[in-house]
């Protein structure tokens, strides 16, 4: 009897792994999730950028055709992503610009993507394991997806719902493609080229899936023939369609950055969420790449001999040790876009957390699949303690993530994580600057203006800003002189972006607070002449000419305005009312009954249309 009962004692691991279900995993996955990320879904709207994507985006504060139309025909301003903006569009709808639906639809979203990452694991796994073990080791993977430090920015950023929305359409193509290659059912193989369609309508970083397939096919025994890779001949259309529609958005940033500096820091990054991935403290909101970028340059020559070790460990073990072949190159094939991510606004960045959120899969695979290999060569003993072990894993990392999470918790705490991890970025101190003066708190504001200044002296934004903080205070001639030194920043660019045309707007308005119309008019149209490729500028002076009664001058540089951008509602709706003030009642109607075609009930362009339509029919 004392045996028996021993025995059993020595067998519970097995007993209690073996008696675990499908729907016992998705149990726990979403339990897991929901006890990490949970308190924080109350967190508010960030600065960066959920203001652009979200709050001050007129695109999805409405469900028509015109805004349809609008977020399938336009960038965000720099990424294709109009099934996010739908998903955000669908979000107000229903509970309008409420943080906490928001995060509570990326939380879904990333629940069900870690649930499909666990049925992914558990077709795969036959491949090397034991069936006995399966879905116990599938069931680590989707748990260790769902917890892990390193997506709580891909979770918890409202702006960050691209990455989580293509990755559940990425993840559902890649499982249909796999269900399809079980049983022949042509109509999976069709849904699985719907998903992956969806996902690159959500972000693009989703362009290398063709390749993740062939990768699936090789792993599972399959010969890769014509008839392999005939298969794959829709993904590759698309993959091809979507990344030469990226192109288009992503020229500035391409046209920033040289092969060399992209492929240093794409090795730089590569280890680095290899190691967070591995051993997930310190982790920041954003990574600003501090020193500068070389081949010789310290520590970058070991980044490469570190992607090199990683090549060969892969090939050499293409044989012996698929899994891990398997791994590294499914980590490497899914972070492969984000190489051309690293320069943004004028700064380098080497990492972002949420660009590890589909390659991490490559590393979750081959913990799952070790676990499923050795489980049944380790005597029971030690089994008990590898069990307790994996749950002091998994709670430890449960923790990690919900403290990140608190990172998460509004724009001023958000930049003073940076600040705890990068006491020198001068982005950081600038961006926190900008949240104190909204807040009044100028004198803290000050402070953050000025150590920004001092590490970076040439920075755009922080002139602006400290010339904001000077303006406030009716400081003119201290705000005149920050605002020169912004357009001295950008003014020696041959070309200047929308961002870099905001010192001459700053200085415009400050002339006309101080009682200078002509000198306002001149910093207005200087706009024009280092933008004249933009409608916003013409806009602009256009609206600064007509609040100084220069109608005719207004009128000409409305009309460029709307010529450049004929969707401009703003600019046709100030260029109507300047038309009906010179008795030109035909060309404003014409642009009322625009304004109301582009943007039903804008300010009161219906009420004016009216009395117009009135007024000509008098006549």
């Amino acid at each position: 009897m004392d045996n028996n009962f021993f025995t059993i004692v020595r067998a519970m691991p097995d007993l209690f792994l073996s008696r675990l279900r499908l729907w016992h995993g998705a149990m726990l996955i979403a339990v897991a999730a929901v006890l990490v990320y949970g308190s924080h879904l109350s967190n508010a709207f960030v600065s960066l950028d959920d203001g652009l994507l979200i709050t001050r985006n007129p695109a999805v504060q409405e469900v028509s055709f015109r805004s349809l139309r609008h977020i399938f025909t336009t960038y965000d301003p720099e990424l294709y992503v109009p099934l996010t903006l739908f998903s955000y569009q669908i979000n107000d709808l229903l509970s309008g610009l409420n943080p906490f639906w928001f995060h509570l639809t990326n939380l879904v979203l990333h629940i069900a993507n870690a649930i499909v990452v666990m049925i992914i694991l558990i077709r795969l796994l036959p491949a090397t394991g034991r069936p006995g073990l399966r879905i116990p080791a599938a069931i680590v993977g989707g748990l260790l997806f769902a917890i892990h430090p390193l997506h709580i920015e891909a979770v918890l950023w409202a702006a960050a719902r691209k990455d989580v929305l293509a990755a559940f359409f990425c993840l559902s193509s890649m499982l249909l493609y796999m269900l399809f290659r079980g049983n022949d059912d042509r109509r999976l193989l069709y849904g699985s080229v719907a998903a992956f369609a969806l996902a690159l309508l959500s972000k693009v970083s989703v362009i290398t899936l063709p390749l993740v397939l062939i990768l699936i096919d090789w792993f599972r025994g399959r010969r890769l023939d014509w008839n392999a890779w005939r298969e794959k001949i829709p993904y590759f259309l698309l993959a091809i369609l979507f990344g030469i529609i990226a192109l288009f958005g992503k020229t500035s940033n391409l046209e920033s950055s040289g092969f060399s500096l992209n492929a240093l820091l794409a090795a730089k990054s590569t280890v680095f969420y290899l190691w967070k991935l591995l051993w997930p403290t310190g982790l920041s909101v954003v990574y600003p790449q501090e020193g500068p970028v070389g081949w010789p340059e310290w520590p970058f020559p070991l980044f490469l001999a570190s992607m090199v070790v990683l090549v060969i460990v892969a090939f050499l073990l293409r044989r012996k040790i698929p899994s891990v072949t398997f791994g590294i190159v499914f980590f490497l094939l899914m972070l492969l876009p984000s190489y051309t991510n690293f320069f943004k606004n004028g700064f380098l960045f080497f990492a972002s957390d949420r660009y590890a959120y589909l390659p991490s899969i490559g590393l979750i695979l081959m913990a799952s699949f070790v676990v499923d290999s050795v489980w049944f060569r380790i005597p029971s003993i030690p089994k008990r303690m590898i069990l307790a072990g994996l749950l002091g894993i998994v709670g430890l990392l449960g923790f990690l993530s919900y403290r990140q999470g608190f990172a998460w918790r509004d724009s001023e705490a958000l930049y003073r994580n940076v600040l705890s991890h990068y006491p020198s970025s001068a982005l950081a101190h600038n961006n926190l600057g900008d949240i104190l003066m909204k807040q009044d708190r100028i004198p803290e504001a000050r402070e953050e203006f000025k150590e920004a200044l001092r590490i970076d002296p040439v920075m755009m934004s922080a002139h602006l800003n400290m010339g904001s903080v000077h303006r406030k205070a009716k400081e003119f001639t201290k705000a005149e002189a920050e605002y020169r030194k912004a357009i001295a920043a950008v003014d020696r660019k041959a070309r200047l972006n929308l961002d870099e045309l905001g010192p001459y707007y700053y200085l415009g308005e400050l002339y006309d607070e101080m009682g200078r119309p002509d000198d306002a008019i001149a910093a207005f149209r200087r706009a024009t002449e280092r933008g004249p490729d933009y409608a916003e500028p013409f806009y602009n002076l256009g609206i600064t000419l007509q609040k100084f009664g220069r109608a005719d001058a207004a009128i000409d540089a409305l009309g460029q305005s709307v010529a450049l951008d004929p969707s401009y509602v703003a600019a046709r709706y100030h260029l109507a009312s300047l038309y009906a003030e010179r008795g030109m009642v035909a060309d404003a109607i014409t642009q009322l009954e625009e304004v109301n075609r582009l943007a039903p009930h804008y300010e009161k362009a219906d009420e004016h249309l009216a009395a117009l339509k009135t007024l000509r029919g008098q006549r």
